[in-house]
């Protein structure tokens, strides 16, 4: 799942980030964008897999070495830094490498989300399905992949039997996860969206 977002019909973040992502690992439309239920909100270990961050909190399980708190972390940062500035009106300020920043921070981010994305998104996709949560994100976004409703249900349905095995290798490739942050420099606060998926077309 806002500001900043490219159009997901025009991401192909794979090859964009292919010389990048196994140093930085080294080291879709929201399914709900409610405040109260922001993933900084909500204790982690609460959520089923119905629950709109369940996708989330599997990726921060996975996400051992914290790399994508230490993004935000430094995202927000950058953000507080940025509404210093601009308030104090200091005149040495350049205002521009803030906006630099973030994006940089944004592009390190997408690169660890497509990392992870190679383990988690088959395992969500047949939790999802096993379970019958058809309108999860990721769900919609494999279903799109398929232009022949017969097709999907046989492809459905050999998921709910076969788990992971039952996934097809060449579809699920084309489908990436996507976060979105957003920043206010009045607040000097930063956010981000729950986690969501989407297909490449």
């Amino acid at each position: 799942m806002g500001e900043g977002m490219e159009d997901p019909s025009k991401m192909t973040r794979r090859g964009f980030m292919a010389g990048t992502v196994a140093t930085l690992a080294a080291a879709a439309v929201p399914e709900a964008a409610v405040a109260a239920d922001s993933p900084d909100k909500t204790k982690a270990g609460q959520e089923g897999p119905e629950h709109m961050l369940h996708a989330f909190r599997e990726y921060q399980r996975h996400d051992t070495n914290g790399l994508l708190e230490k993004n935000f972390s430094d995202y927000q940062k950058n953000v507080k830094d940025e509404s210093n500035a601009i308030h104090l009106k200091k005149k040495d300020a350049d205002l521009g490498k803030f906006k630099v920043g973030r994006m940089a921070l944004e592009a390190q981010r997408d690169g660890y989300l497509a990392e992870f994305d190679k383990i988690l998104i088959p395992k969500l996709l047949a939790l999802y399905i096993q379970n019958d949560l058809q309108d999860k994100s990721l769900v919609r976004s494999y279903k799109s992949l398929f232009t022949n409703p017969d097709e999907w249900i046989q492809a459905r349905d050999k998921i709910k039997k076969e788990g992971e095995l039952g996934i097809d290798k060449a579809r699920i490739v084309k489908i990436h996860s996507k976060l979105v942050y957003s920043s206010d420099t009045n607040s000097a606060e930063a956010k981000r969206s729950p986690l969501s998926f989407f297909a490449e077309k």
